[in-house]
């Protein structure tokens, strides 16, 4: 049975891996994202403590998201968040 630890161990595995390609997707690669996997993917990097890739995704995303669509607020970074 995987343990909370474990689980824990693997998601900061995966945001310390993905943190890269996941602020360049967007523009490197043409990926788009729906509205609410940016969202998730930037909220996943938040909760770790990652806000500048979580502001990468987001800003991205709003930059090739559809114009009909509400515009997305990009969450500004306070330095002292990421101190």
């Amino acid at each position: 049975m995987i343990t909370a630890r474990e689980q824990m161990q693997a998601a900061q595995t995966f945001i310390d891996q993905w943190a890269c390609l996941a602020s360049t997707l967007v523009d490197d690669y043409e990926c788009h994202m729906t509205c609410s996997e940016a969202e998730s993917l930037a909220a996943l990097f938040r909760a770790f403590g990652d806000t500048f890739t979580a502001e990468e995704v987001m800003r991205a995303h709003s930059e090739k998201d559809d114009e009909e669509d509400e515009p997305h607020e990009v969450h500004v970074t306070d330095s002292a968040e990421t101190a």
